[in-house]
């Protein structure tokens, strides 16, 4: 799905006179600094009346609306329900559009990428996925003062943002690419959890589980690579392939059960711990027959 798919093609309403438009930016500002945003656009939206706003009542009431597809759309990516949230994000953008608020519709297509971007990795499309990440930063930079309110969502998004470039590098066997990113997406899942949780939280055992899981990752596709390739030494050299996994899911287990992204990292650290122990198991069995079969080759050549 192309974000920008038919926002530009959006029916703009007529331009407000100063008056109007005053009306129009101090609502959006209350909107923003209300504890609870959807509440208040509900009885804004109740309370709306063409006869005390004049010219300014339709694109009020479209700025309305489209707000309130905005706010819900972020609650739905909380919940998380991201496919929900793509669509209130979508129709709040193409809402922005017509009323001419540019930043808002571009805080609202950054959002609605960003939700498209986690829907392609569930549906495992992981170019689709890194295509979509590249943009949310560039629209939510463009979102102005909006944008800025919501650096700490930027921040949340950082981790995934990356480790998906380094996923992508790793199946492309581009292991001097994926191996700092990897390492980078690990490091900004830890600073999440350090900077926007208090220790012991599950949301902060969320996070740093994250961080492992993202290691595991990496480690389990180089170890499968370096199997595959009969790197058998480095292999049975390693002394605890299955370690970042193994802390992951300890790690998993404190964090936030109802979160299915929690469940379905439990549910990969698992995987990977079994897969790394037989890899572990292997790799010096199959280094002793190998150096066994050199062996005999070098005593008794053809």
């Amino acid at each position: 799905m192309n974000q920008n798919a038919g926002i530009g093609k959006a029916h703009q309403l007529p331009a407000l006179p100063p008056q109007g438009n005053a009306i129009v930016e101090q609502t959006i500002e209350r909107i923003f600094a209300a504890e609870d945003s959807l509440t208040l656009i509900d009885e804004m939206l109740n309370e709306l009346d063409a006869g005390t706003v004049g010219d300014a009542f339709p694109v009020l009431q479209l700025v309305l609306q489209s707000l309130g597809n905005f706010f819900f759309g972020l609650r739905s990516m909380q919940s998380p329900n991201f496919p929900e949230a793509r669509d209130h994000l979508s129709v709040a953008a193409e809402g922005f559009t017509q009323t001419g608020e540019d930043e808002l519709r571009d805080l609202s297509v950054g959002f609605a990428a960003y939700a498209s971007a986690v829907v392609a990795l569930q549906e495992y499309n992981v170019g689709r996925a890194r295509e979509l990440f590249t943009q949310v930063r560039d629209y939510l930079r463009r979102a102005g003062k909006f944008g800025q309110r919501f650096e700490w969502l930027i921040d949340h998004m950082q981790p995934e943002n990356l480790f998906v470039q380094g996923f992508q590098a790793l199946i492309a066997r581009d292991f001097d690419t994926a191996k700092p990113l990897i390492e980078q997406a690990s490091h900004a899942a830890e600073k999440l959890a350090n900077d926007y949780y208090q220790e012991g939280t599950p949301e902060y055992f969320t996070f740093l589980g994250f961080a492992r899981v993202y290691r595991a990752v990496y480690t389990f596709h180089r170890a499968y690579n370096d199997l595959n390739q009969f790197k058998y030494d480095s292999l049975a050299a390693e002394i605890d392939l299955k370690g970042e996994a193994v802390q992951a899911r300890d790690l998993l287990s404190k964090g936030n059960s109802e979160n299915p992204f929690v469940r379905v990292m439990t549910l990969l650290s698992n995987g990977y711990i079994e897969l790394l122990d037989l890899i572990c198991q292997l790799a010096p069995i199959i280094n002793t027959f190998a150096k066994t079969g050199d062996e005999a080759e070098r005593l008794n050549p053809v």
